[in-house]
Order: structure tokens, then sequence, then C-alpha cells
């Protein structure tokens, strides 16, 4: 006696049994050029068969959650497995082997699955292969990834054969369409093999997985993305520079120790002469004699599309196993986008987050600040735009200018690192050094001038010779407390305006 359920199914599992036959005959008159794989249907329907009473209702969820459907088939066999086991599920029942049988046996198709001894067979092979409900499970997940491209390939194949009938009876109409459709049909297939397969307990946890390169020392690893936010004059390409040389070479950056891994440095925005004398300049005051490992692209005025880029540079760079590629400034690569828009910024990044798993490089990126009084904002609300800029690298350092003249507050965020205390860093032409006896507290407070500088103290000490009691004293006298010359000394130290002989302060 046939059921409800097998009734109500009766006419679409016809069909696809239907469907099957017709594919059969193709496969026959023309031997293996269908996609499938015989090894991931049986393991699929061997996997529901032989775990489907305790597990089947979170298999089927995989199984529905990865697009795989009776469509998903190629043998007639496993797609009159698959059609009962839906049955069983609709009925609110776990899919094991016992009931499965039964159902072929009531719908009449116990034939076209192979016979009660073949549904044995494929359940008990199951068993004997996957030990442990954690290996079944880890092998089922893989197998259904592996139906679901294969059922895109043999759409692939068959939107492609459309075509050509298009081309061959020369209706342009149907070349346009025919060709639309297989476009998305091959992004659509290009998307599904680029997904990772589910990880089981053991795969996930139980693996020990070494951590990727640490580019720079706890703040950047390869694979990752790091921004360097900055207001305008706050030297964010130099400082990029000095990071690619950096790791290039393998020198400490701002003080922070590197690895030594190829830089690819993405110039959107200086001409090339101004770029190479940049390099230059950082070059000669690092003492970097060369950096073979440093690489450039210069694209101002060819700035466009993330996306259009990263083919071409995944074609040139090909062999060469980058570890940073710098995009200098980020805005250039936005496109049509717009960046206060928090969908459209997170497309954009996106793309960067798939150029650095595509190269397994760290992708960093300089953007602006945002117009207004940044030292009452935190650090992670300074940069402009869209808020996605700051959530989504996982490495994020602010440039904000200090109360100190040519100083800055660098402060970051970091997700895979521990948290970094911040520290200041002083312009000194052509690259950025610690300035260890400033407060990163100390922020620039936007229309409010300073009222003491370093300058102010060389004002007083002229081209004299002053102890610093003489020297503080004169100070004082012009509204310079004794706590603030200790700072701008320190200051004027570390700038190398002054140097001390004996007890005695001078010019340097």
């Amino acid at each position: 006696m046939v059921s409800t359920a097998n009734r109500h199914m009766g006419t679409h599992r016809g069909e696809r049994h239907g469907e099957r036959r017709d594919g059969a005959r193709q496969s026959r008159r023309e031997p293996g050029t269908i996609p499938h794989d015989e090894i991931a249907e049986q393991t699929v329907i061997g996997t529901l068969l032989a775990f489907g009473e305790e597990h089947g209702g979170g298999m089927m969820r995989s199984a529905i959650a990865a697009g795989v459907s009776h469509a998903s088939f190629f043998a007639v066999s496993a797609r009159a497995v698959w059609c009962e086991i839906e049955a069983l599920v609709a009925e609110g029942k776990m899919p094991g082997a016992l009931p499965v049988m039964l159902k072929l046996h009531e719908a009449g198709t116990l034939d076209a699955a192979g016979g009660a001894a073949a549904v044995e067979k494929i359940t008990n092979d199951i068993a004997v292969r996957c030990s442990s409900w954690a290996t079944a499970r880890e092998a089922f997940v893989s197998a259904l990834l592996t139906l679901r491209r294969k059922e895109i390939d043999r759409e692939v194949q068959g939107r492609a054969r459309a075509l050509a009938d298009a081309v061959s009876a020369d209706d342009h109409e149907a070349v346009s369409d025919q060709a639309r459709k297989l476009a998305e049909l091959v992004g659509k297939r290009t998307r599904a093999n680029e997904l990772p397969a589910i990880m089981g307990w053991n795969e996930f946890v139980m693996t020990d997985r070494p951590k990727p390169q640490e580019l720079v020392t706890g703040v950047l690893h390869r694979g990752a993305k790091m921004m360097l936010g900055g207001g305008s004059k706050s030297f964010k390409t130099w400082c990029l520079l000095d990071l690619g040389l950096a790791v290039a070479t393998g020198r400490p950056w701002w003080g922070i120790r590197t690895e030594q891994a190829p830089v690819l440095y993405v110039n959107f925005e200086l001409q090339v002469e101004f770029c190479q004398e940049r390099v230059r300049e950082i070059s000669k005051a690092k003492e970097i004699a060369e950096a073979p490992e440093f690489y450039s692209w210069h694209l101002r005025g060819y700035a466009r599309d993330l996306a259009d880029l990263v083919p071409v540079f995944m074609s040139r760079m090909n062999g060469t196993k980058i570890g940073l590629i710098i995009l200098d400034p980020i805005y250039k690569a936005l496109g049509e986008r717009d960046e206060n828009s928090n969908g459209e910024v997170a497309q954009l990044l996106n793309e960067v987050e798939a150029l650095a798993v595509r190269t397994g490089a760290a992708v960093a990126f300089g953007h602006h600040f945002s117009k207004g009084n940044q030292a009452a904002k935190t650090s992670q609300d300074r940069v402009s735009g869209a808020g996605s800029w700051a959530r989504d690298p996982d490495a994020l350092i602010t440039l904000t200018p200090h109360e100190e003249e040519s100083c800055f507050a660098a402060e970051f965020t970091l997700r895979n690192c521990k948290q970094r205390e911040p520290f200041v860093l002083r312009w000194t032409h052509p690259v950025m050094q610690s300035a260890p006896g400033l407060s990163p507290t100390a922020l620039r407070e936007p229309g409010r001038p300073k009222e003491h500088t370093a300058d102010k103290l060389m004002d007083v000490l002229g081209n004299d010779s002053l102890t610093f009691a003489t020297w503080s004293e004169k100070c004082e006298r012009r509204g310079v407390s004794k706590s603030t010359f200790k700072r701008l000394l320190q200051a004027a130290k570390e700038a190398g305006k002054i140097k001390q002989v004996g007890t005695l302060y001078e010019r340097a």
C-alpha cells in the first residue's frame, strides 16, 4: 500500500527517474562526459542510511543548507533512495536503512535503487569506513559540497550546449540570453568551488594548526588586514612606505620588530618620480642599500574598482609569494562606491579580505580621518565615512596629532593580537621615530593654540650654555612651569636640537 506522502510525491518522483533515464542514455551515448561523483553520492546516501535514525535531522539540515536536492544525484539508484529519505523526513521520521527500504518497497522503486542487497551494502560500507559519527559527519559534509559542485557542472555543460545551438542557428537574441545565463552559472560554480568544507570536531579542535607568519610583531599576520588612519599631513604614505621597506628587509618599523617577507606597494596617488624619491629618502635614513623583495605597482591615473585589479595582480605576481600588500590610499579603489555607505564599504573590504585569502598575504591600507575634533573621539571613530572602515580590519592603527608639534599618538585596536599600549611618534623626516617622553593622552585640541613648545625653550637658550636650574628659571619667568619645562626639554633632546656637555646645555 502506498502511503499518503508517497502518493503526494509520486508524480515528481516519476519525473525525476525519467530525467535520469534521459541522462543515462546520454551517458551511454557520450561515455564519461557528464560530470558526477559516484563516491560522493554513495557517501551521502550511505551516511544517511547508517546514521540517519540517530542524526538524520541534523544531516538533512546540512544537506538543505548546502543546496542539495534530488537533482544533485546523477545515479538512478542514489536518486531513488534520496526521494524516499525526503518522504520520511516530510513525515517527521528518521531515515534509517530499514525505514528507507520499506519506503522503496511501498513505492515500487526498490529495484531502481539496486534492490535490498544494494541498499544494505552501501549502509554497511559506510559503517566500516566511518567508525564514529564524527568521522562520518566530516565525510558527509565534504560529499555534500562535491555533489553541489558536480550538479552545477552539469548545468554549465547543458547551458554551454544551448549556447552552441543558438550560435549554430544564428539566433542573436538566444545567443545573448544563453551567454548571460552561462556567465551566471560559471560565477555560481566558482563560488561553490571556493567554499571550504565544514569542519568536524577532530579536524577543527584536535588538529594542530600553526599560526600564519607574524609580519609585524604583536600587530599583523599574513592573511590579515590592517588600516592606518590619520588626518591630513599625518604622513600616512611615508609611514606605509616605511612599513613596506621594513618588512621587505626585516628591519624594525616604529621600533617594532618585523619578519622579512616580499612586499607589493600599490601606489594609487603619487607620480612615480615622487614615490621613487620618497623610497630613496627612507632607504637612506634606514641604511637600506637595496630591497629586492620590495615590489611596486604605480596606478596613478589607472585607479579603478579593486575587483577589476585583483585578477591582473594575481596574473602578474604569479609565483611570487607576497607577504604584504599595501594599498595606498584605499579610497582610490572604491570605484563607484560611496565611502559613507556601510554596505558598499563592506563590499570593498570583503574584496580586500578575499585578496588576503587568495594570496595568503597581509593587506594594509591607509584611510583618512573625518573632519572635526578627533581628540574628543575614540580611536575607532576617527576615520572618515562608514563605520565598517573601523570595524572590519584585524588591526587598526590611528595617528592622532599630539599637543607637541610634529608628534602623533599611535593607538592600536587589534583582533588577533594582545592589545598594545599607545605611544607617541615624532615625525623626523623622512620617518616616524618613538618619542617615549611624551604622553599619548595629551592630544591636540583643534582651535586652541599651544601655549608652549620646544622652540620657546630654544629661544630662551639662545646661543648660551646654561645649567638645568638657570635655564628652568629663565623659562619660568616667561610663564613655563617646571613640569612643562621638563617635558619640552625631553622633546628637544629627542629632536636632536640640544646637547648636554657636563652640567651645561647648548644647541646641538
